[in-house]
């Protein structure tokens, strides 16, 4: 056998054993990583426990209450999840602000009042155990970078004293997208037009922000009209 001969086989024997023993590009950037061991994409800042729920289909949430008041304090919170549909047709399908009282748990009203360019103002309604609670909102649309941010108009009647938020979609690949829906500040207040309870923000931020992310992927993925039955 000759040397040539020899060289060639191990070539190879070693092209064979790194197809096999070493992960490919696009697994690693599914995890969150490149194939080079660097962070990349939006998975990277997720711990293996996290990216086991996520990748299972599941919420992963993050809260924080403001610990100086022990009444009507305010708090903020976070979900994250993995929709399966495309990055656009995800913005495209949140963009329809008018159409959230479908995915967005105790909403029964969303009414888009006008709109300035980017900027829309939204009549919305809540309902929570026969508690009503109405304000308007400011919608703000930033479609090159697939956020949407929203704040209470505090220049109109408001039963909330805060209730600001944001969608951000993040491309993973061409066919899964993590949104996260974080609400920045609620904060129930006191002396408004509704006397609103406590345990209301600490629905909002415990138990609708992960109901709200897993209505909104089923919502997205199956593109249909449904609502939840709260």
């Amino acid at each position: 056998m000759t040397s040539s001969t020899l060289s060639w086989g191990r070539f190879l024997v070693v092209v064979i054993l790194a197809v096999i023993f070493c992960p490919s590009e696009a697994s690693a950037e599914s995890r969150g990583n490149s194939g080079d061991g660097k962070a990349k994409g939006p998975l990277s800042r997720f711990d293996g426990e996290q990216l086991k729920k996520l990748q299972a289909g599941e919420p992963v949430c993050v809260y924080k209450e403001d610990s100086e008041k022990k009444e009507n304090s305010s708090g903020n919170g976070q979900c994250s999840i993995i929709i399966n549909a495309s990055i656009n047709k995800c913005f495209e399908i949140l963009m329809k602000i008018d159409r959230q009282v479908y995915w967005v748990p105790n909403k029964k009203k969303s009414t888009i009042v006008s709109s300035n360019d980017n900027k829309h103002l939204i009549d919305n309604k809540y309902v929570f155990y026969g508690i009503t609670v109405k304000y308007h909102s400011i919608f703000t649309i930033d479609q090159k970078n697939y956020r949407i941010e929203w704040e209470i108009d505090k220049s109109r009647p408001h039963d909330l004293l805060e209730n600001s938020g944001f969608y951000q979609l993040e491309k993973i690949d061409e066919k899964t997208v993590l949104l996260t829906y974080g609400a920045t500040k609620i904060d129930v207040g006191v002396g408004l037009s509704t006397s609103v309870p406590e345990f209301i923000k600490k629905y909002l931020l415990g138990k609708s922000l992960p109901i709200m992310a897993i209505n909104a992927k089923k919502y997205i993925e199956s593109n249909e009209k449904w609502r939840q039955d709260n």
